[in-house]
């Protein structure tokens, strides 16, 4: 079970029930936190994991479906981050089922507020760049609240692994 935790302005577009007061997420990367990012070409939805803030860049179409396609897309990035298999196949297994609720931590929002800077300037520069790569990228975007560190190098860790 994890806790999808979205802003009010992705809460309004998603027109889902809010858990008032979730239990804290089984997986190993935690509560996700998600805001949408009104951006050219195309709106996207910026997911952020809790314990690595390990960012996932989705696009906003179709948000009925985000609850399947988030895992689908961080599938992705821990395979390029060399998480193994098996621990892919149990944090992929412990999204399965999605609790939606709002946000409950500044500084995860902080992080998400850093991210969307970077967002906005990589789809500007770049138009044809993946939202894949774009996640990719972000992972390499040093974050003071893991003290500097790279989300690309802390969630291979969290899985018991080295990037």
């Amino acid at each position: 079970m994890v806790t999808l935790r979205c802003t009010k302005k992705l809460l309004k577009r998603l027109g889902r029930p809010v858990v008032a007061d979730p239990e804290r997420s089984s997986t190993v990367l935690g509560d996700w936190y998600a805001d949408i990012l009104f951006t050219q070409p195309h709106q996207v939805v910026l997911c952020v994991s809790e314990h690595a803030r390990l960012p996932v860049v989705l696009l906003a179409r179709e948000l009925r479906t985000l609850d399947a396609r988030l895992p689908v897309a961080l599938g992705l990035v821990l395979k390029d981050l060399h998480v193994s298999p098996s621990a892919i196949s149990r944090e992929l297994a412990g999204m399965a089922m999605v609790r939606v609720a709002r946000t409950a931590s500044r500084s995860i929002l902080g992080t998400i507020n850093d991210y969307a800077i970077a967002v906005t300037g990589a789809l500007a520069e770049r138009p044809g760049i993946s939202l894949h790569q774009l996640s990719l990228s972000l992972c390499e975007t040093p974050v003071g609240p893991l003290k500097y560190e790279h989300p690309g190098a802390c969630a291979p860790r969290l899985f018991g692994a080295g990037k």
